[in-house]
């Protein structure tokens, strides 16, 4: 307690313990503020009654969050529309028009050069900054961000296999390329769920959907892959 006048008193709260960041700028995983957030049960939101959690997290949101928040979201949409942009004015054939070849050539090098910096700062940044099996448990928190990051490995894998094709002339390596970006371009547009969490209308249906996908329909998905396979033949 600061100080205190008549039923009014102004006091400070030792954040070790509740907040995700320690003193010595570490990660907490066994904090109060982790455990609201990855907490599995009903009885850890109970926690978000306190006065302290509430103004630690509203602090938090206005400081830092908010800003990295809408950075990553807009950087996700200009990302968005220049692999719409490749993908609609990509045209094998090259009888195209030069100003539409220009375009979806700029297009294809910044979809490649976000898969790029994604991959190999942002990522590599937090997984030192947390640790590798702290980092594979965010993500396993996150369905949506894990399959954006496979999207980019698979747009980085595509590249070779573009050069490949044109050196070379065989149609192989462009049905691959084809084969990577088709499978890359779902991965990408679900990342937008990745920012609906944290609407309230939104966000435990996004939660839902992928307990269900990463539950029931993985577990079916595994069955039918060993049904098909085996008495397929």
């Amino acid at each position: 307690e600061i100080w205190r006048y008549s039923n009014i008193k102004c006091c400070t709260y030792p954040l070790r313990g509740i907040d995700t960041i320690t003193d010595g700028g570490q990660i907490d995983w066994n904090s109060s503020l982790m455990s609201i957030v990855s907490g599995k049960t009903e009885d850890h939101l109970d926690m978000l009654d306190n006065m302290v959690i509430e103004r630690l997290l509203n602090d938090k949101w206005s400081s830092f969050a908010r800003v990295t928040f809408v950075r990553q979201l807009v950087l996700l949409c200009l990302h968005l529309l220049s692999l719409t942009t490749a993908v609609f004015l990509r045209n094998p054939r090259g009888d195209q028009p030069l100003a539409k070849r220009i375009i979806c050539h700029i297009a294809e090098a910044c979809v490649l050069s976000g898969c790029i910096v994604s991959i190999f700062a942002l990522q590599a940044k937090e997984i030192y900054l947390q640790g590798f099996a702290y980092y594979l448990q965010n993500l396993k928190s996150y369905p949506e961000k894990f399959l954006y990051q496979c999207s980019c490995i698979l747009i980085i894998l595509a590249a070779p296999c573009r050069v490949l094709y044109f050196l070379t002339n065989n149609i192989t390596f462009g049905y691959v390329e084809d084969g990577l970006v088709s499978l890359a371009i779902p991965g990408t547009f679900l990342f937008f769920l990745f920012f609906g969490r944290i609407y309230e209308l939104t966000g435990a249906f996004i939660v839902m959907i992928f307990e269900m996908i990463t539950g029931d329909i993985a577990t079916f998905g595994v069955i039918y892959i060993i049904v098909i396979t085996a008495f397929g033949q």
